[in-house]
């Protein structure tokens, strides 16, 4: 009895162990294939074709969400995620699971490097005056922030890979 209780032990902790590198994994493919500006891919493998991807950015003092089928990578619009693919200097390696925020006062996180942490809501939408509530956003996600690259997106795992629901412009932005 006590080794079955072993057993099942050591396969759920091996398999949270499992899914935390699989999600470190997709975010270091996910700059590479930025980083080369593989747009088809990009879109192929980190938009989901059933969800899309939504972009919330700020325009004048207002933040605004759009829905997207899938993300430009070429400034052929605003309505292109371009922070992450023009700044990108390193591959994200070491990426911490803590919650960071960002301070206006000293325009600055509160730490630096890469982090990752779960969130069952997505704050910044409640600010955005056009944004129309969707389930998916609001359970099981995964916020992450790289304050190197000065980028910040959001993850959800959907039939087993991990896609990018949400491309983050607002925050760490104080302006108007």
């Amino acid at each position: 009895m006590l080794k079955k209780m072993i057993v099942t032990l050591f396969v759920i902790l091996s398999s949270l162990g499992a899914k935390d590198l699989s999600l470190e994994r997709t975010i270091e493919d996910i700059y590479h294939t930025l980083k080369s500006k593989k747009e088809l891919l990009f879109n192929t493998k980190y938009i989901n074709n059933k969800t899309g991807v939504y972009l919330i950015y700020r325009l004048g003092m207002c933040d605004r969400v759009e829905h997207l089928d899938k993300v430009s990578l070429t400034p052929k619009s605003e309505l292109t995620f371009l922070s992450i693919q023009n700044t990108i200097t390193t591959i994200p390696k070491g990426i911490k699971y803590k919650k960071i925020t960002y301070s206006c006062d000293k325009e600055a996180w509160s730490d630096d490097g890469y982090f990752i942490y779960k969130v069952n809501k997505i704050d910044l939408l409640s600010n955005a005056q056009n944004y129309k509530k969707n389930t998916l956003l609001e359970k099981d996600l995964y916020y992450f922030i790289d304050t190197i690259n000065d980028t910040s997106f959001y993850l959800k795992e959907i039939d087993g890979l991990w896609y990018i629901l949400l491309l983050d412009e607002v925050s760490g932005d104080c302006g108007a």
